[in-house]
């Protein structure tokens, strides 16, 4: 890609995602980050893992050391998005002091309003959960993503809605439906998914 720099993660990050990511590779571009990922479709998690990365990637890459992860544990995948995002942070040699896990709605909500003063970056686990946090903090007063630089999990028009113009991780899901088609159509395609995943910026952080 013309102006890009590519970066091969196969061998820095085996120890962690041979297991799941079979060729991913991440270029930085005008409009953003993005990977392209193949993998055995018998794996559900690697999206969530390629995903993660992106956003462990962007904080890495734009400074941010104090870093809080945010999710719920009864929530299907939080737990798969925590370990990626953990694993990518210590396999890039990031302290491990400095990476906080908040475990439920509640205890993100009070995380923040003690500690958003100490930290440097905040991911969010879903784009439900970055809206409904934010959207409680604002009634309070706080604009969260004045204090702290976020990341979502999912790049929706729901964030844009809210007023949450932040970086957020998103998988092309309308490619994956194009691909699932092929595979119906073409048996050979079967077992094999091949799928772009992209950490948007808004239009303020754009190079």
């Amino acid at each position: 890609v013309p102006g890009s720099r590519w970066i091969s993660t196969q061998s820095s990050f085996q120890s962690w995602a041979s297991w799941t990511l079979v060729d991913f590779r991440v270029s930085v571009e005008a409009s953003g980050t993005s990977a392209s990922t193949q993998t055995n479709s018998d794996e559900p998690s690697w999206t969530n893992l390629a995903r993660v990365w992106l956003a462990a990637e962007h904080f890495l890459r734009t400074g941010r050391r104090r870093l809080a992860f945010a999710g719920c544990d009864d929530m299907p995948n939080h737990e798969a998005r925590w370990v990626g995002f953990f694993s990518a942070l210590q396999a890039a040699g990031h302290p491990l002091d400095c990476i906080v896990r908040w475990h439920s709605f509640d205890e993100v909500v009070r995380g923040i309003r003690a500690d958003r003063g100490k930290l440097d970056g905040i991911f969010f686990a879903a784009d439900w959960l970055t809206i409904d946090v934010c959207n409680l903090l604002r009634r309070e007063g706080i604009e969260l993503q004045r204090d702290v630089a976020l990341v979502s999990f999912d790049n929706t028009p729901a964030l844009h809605h809210a007023g949450l113009e932040i970086p957020a991780v998103a998988a092309d899901r309308a490619g994956m439906v194009d691909r699932a088609i092929a595979a119906i159509r073409d048996p050979a395609l079967s077992g094999i998914v091949t799928l772009d995943v992209n950490l948007v910026l808004p239009a303020h952080e754009r190079v």
